[in-house]
């Protein structure tokens, strides 16, 4: 989650979130931006992102 508060305009919602899951929103309150998921699985030999 650093790297995206750090890279975006972002910060971490303090609403939507669990121990899995956190959600990004923009710092004015405008709206969400970007949800993150905690995987557990091991890194597949080609990475692969899904939007």
């Amino acid at each position: 989650m650093a790297f995206w508060t750090a890279a975006l305009p972002l910060v971490a919602s303090e609403e939507w979130q669990s121990g899995t899951w956190r959600t990004l929103e923009y710092a004015d309150g405008s709206g969400r931006a970007l949800g993150l998921l905690l995987s557990d699985s091991p890194p597949e030999p080609r990475p692969r992102l899904h939007l």
